[in-house]
């Protein structure tokens, strides 16, 4: 009888012990906490963003830009006449990927049933600019490995610098629709393709198409799809080389007759204007009285200097505020002349370097 109590005294002393411990040691935050935790913090930066930038009292238009929402069904007719453009003086052959921008336009109609027109154009920006960031956090999320303790945070630092990099208030402050799909899409699109490489299910697959179908609206600037297709074949070609294989080929054909196949409705009438009407546009005088200016800006800041502060030639571009001339960057000029701005952004492009490097060696 008092060994028995003895030993229940015991059990009991051990689990008020274990108890205590318990209690002491700080409790480990499961993944889901520290995806929310992380997507939080990505989010909250966002609309701060949001807040002092969305234009609550008027129209967001100037500079290239797209407004579907004005006229809708005009607007959807015009992206099936592709080839020849009547609404554009006279009538013309179209140089641009006209009908890619039949996407957005269906996107502008679903918003259009819940949004004022006048903030279109304006919440469509700002979802791109959420859309990329987001895709960059889950790609490199993903490229990291789950299982390593800094891939969340490392995947915020890289959502956050794509979101807020100077490259990108180059891009979304003067924007064209297709630019800034292309920025909302291309990482969800690298994703997904790397998803499906890995597990090519019919799910995977689907997902695939619904984006190069959406993000096929970059190609109303044909060069940006172009762009895709590069880092398409550079991934698809180091997935099949590393371990050459039948079924590797084939996923990889699979993916590039998906990716022409979805979007065959503008890049086949655009091959038929490059074949056949293409020096109208090159001779037009629009052309002839800018392309030289442009070819020369891009130039000067194509250089290695400019392009690891991620300088373009808008920053030399001039604006109007009331009846002023203005540099539309010259707030930004002050910020980055100065030598600590210099000198951050030369390290932030050294390590994206060494970045690339690890990644491909």
């Amino acid at each position: 009888m008092l060994n028995q109590l003895k030993s229940t005294l015991q059990q009991i002393s051990t689990w008020l012990l274990d108890e205590r411990k318990a209690a002491e040691e700080p409790k480990e935050i499961s993944n889901q906490q520290t995806l929310n935790i992380h997507l939080v913090i990505l989010l909250c930066v966002f609309l701060s963003v949001f807040l002092t930038n969305f234009p609550f009292s008027s129209f967001f238009s100037g500079w290239d830009n797209l407004h579907p929402e004005f006229n809708l069904l005009l607007n959807l007719k015009r992206g099936f006449a592709y080839v020849f453009q009547a609404n554009q003086g006279l009538g013309t052959f179209g140089g641009h990927g006209y009908s890619a921008t039949l996407p957005h336009t269906l996107v502008i109609w679903v918003m259009s049933l819940v949004t004022p027109v006048m903030f279109a154009r304006s919440i469509f920006t700002f979802l791109m600019l959420l859309a990329g960031s987001l895709g960059v956090f889950f790609l490199t999320h993903k490229i990291i490995g789950s299982t390593r303790k800094i891939a969340y945070t490392a995947s915020l630092i890289g959502a956050l610098y794509y979101m807020l990099n100077f490259a990108t208030v180059q891009n979304f402050y003067a924007q064209l629709e297709s630019f800034i799909i292309h920025f909302g899409a291309l990482p969800w699109l690298v994703l997904s393709l790397i998803n499906y490489l890995e597990r090519p299910s019919r799910r995977n697959l689907i997902y695939y198409i619904i984006l190069i179908f959406f993000g096929g609206s970059m190609g109303f600037i044909p060069p940006l799809f172009i762009v895709y297709l590069i880092i398409m074949g550079i991934y698809c070609g180091s997935y099949f080389f590393s371990k050459p294989s039948l079924s590797r080929f084939s996923k990889c054909l699979v993916l590039g007759f998906i990716t022409l196949g979805v979007n065959a409705y503008w890049i086949l009438p655009l091959f038929y204007y490059t074949l056949s009407g293409s020096t109208s546009y090159i001779n037009a005088y629009n052309n002839l009285a800018s392309t030289t200016d442009f070819i020369l800006k891009n130039k000067k800041f194509g250089s290695l200097r400019h392009l690891a502060l991620l300088r373009g030639f808008l920053v030399e571009q001039f604006d109007t505020i009331g009846d002023k001339l203005v540099l539309i960057a010259w707030n930004w000029r002050q910020h980055l002349s100065r030598i600590s701005v210099e000198a951050s952004g030369y390290v932030l492009f050294a390590l994206s370097l060494v970045g690339a490097g690890k990644l491909f060696f």
